[in-house]
């Protein structure tokens, strides 16, 4: 007895190539429809960066840092 395949043809495998493939095209359009330093914790991320950089060690976050 044979187990048919999901979707009409496509193996298990096959899908999850195509999910992934999908969301890796959607997360690229979202990259480069984003203008640079609009997303909402950009510049969080950039002084948090800055900041191990220069060695200030691992900053303290407080609420309210990322707004």
């Amino acid at each position: 007895m044979q187990r048919r395949a999901l979707g009409g043809g496509l193996r298990p495998k096959a899908w999850l190539a195509v999910l992934v493939g999908v969301y890796v095209l959607l997360g690229c359009l979202y990259a480069l429809r984003t203008p640079l330093w609009q997303n909402p914790d950009e510049p969080a991320h950039y002084n948090y960066v800055r900041q191990l950089s220069t060695g200030g060690g691992v900053p303290v976050l407080q609420a309210g840092d990322y707004h």
